[in-house]
């Protein structure tokens, strides 16, 4: 390296100075005139990761393995610019629990990695080639949301997922009526997505939370009961029309 740098006149030998080439990089964002040269000082290259120069890591020529674990460690969805050979256990795994989206450029997949990438975003489960069950639970678990890119929904994997996140229930492809009243259960609110909610499902709901009224389609008179015995203010989302001058008397006094 010294030799071939010797040999270069003055104007281009500063350029693999490392502290000449960090300070035009830090002041003067001159980046293509360093990528340019066939040999790069290890010391810039490292700048660059170090300093979350993220765009520039693929322009990198001949990376060490260290580097690239380095790189990892960072932003593993650069992953697809790491040479084949260094894509070893250990490199993967880091590249998955930094940017779990990683695993979509990895297509010998394990098990184990699989489930660290979920466990890292439970969304990664969408670049899963052969999810299993226990794969797609831990991703739930991590992201119920998680649940829209799973084609084969198990009791298990629905339930876990509703109950991290009751507003997956959007995503059950079948859900049953049990299904719903858990993700009530978890969270009231969720009834407004539940377009055919029973009257049992809007009394649970009511009763965990009285503002949720407002969402049910069918009211009764027990129910504008119950969510005024909790707070008279949600008279303004009762449907009164739907009572009779003997319920309607009695619900005014409820809030006289």
């Amino acid at each position: 390296m010294d030799d071939f740098i010797s040999k270069l006149p003055e104007k281009l030998a500063i350029w693999y100075d490392p502290e000449y080439c960090i300070s035009e990089i830090i002041n003067n964002r001159k980046y293509h005139l360093f990528l340019n040269f066939k040999v790069q000082p290890l010391e810039v290259c490292q700048f660059i990761i170090e300093h979350d120069q993220y765009d520039l890591f693929q322009h990198i020529k001949n990376p060490s393995y260290d580097l690239c674990l380095e790189m990892m460690k960072k932003d593993g969805g650069l992953i697809e610019h790491v040479p084949r050979e260094y894509w070893t256990p250990e490199l993967l795994k880091t590249a998955v629990r930094s940017n779990s989206s990683a695993l979509q450029y990895i297509h010998n997949q394990t098990h184990e990695l699989c489930l660290a990438a979920v466990n890292s975003q439970g969304d990664a489960i969408q670049y899963v080639l052969n999810p299993t069950e226990d794969i797609c639970i831990a991703a739930v678990n991590n992201v119920g949301m998680a649940l829209r890119f799973i084609k084969n929904q198990s009791e298990k994997i629905i339930r876990a997922a509703i109950k991290n996140s009751p507003y997956a229930i959007s995503y059950v492809h079948n859900p049953t009526r049990k299904h719903e009243l858990l993700a009530i259960w978890y969270d009231p609110e969720v009834i407004q997505y539940i377009p055919h909610h029973t009257e049992l499902m809007a009394r649970i709901a009511i009763r965990k939370d009285p503002e949720t009224i407002k969402y049910i389609h069918r009211q009764t008179y027990e129910m504008i009961k119950e969510a005024l015995k909790q707070d008279t203010y949600y008279i303004c989302y009762a449907d009164l029309e739907i009572l009779t001058p003997i319920q309607l008397e009695e619900i005014l006094l409820m809030v006289a």
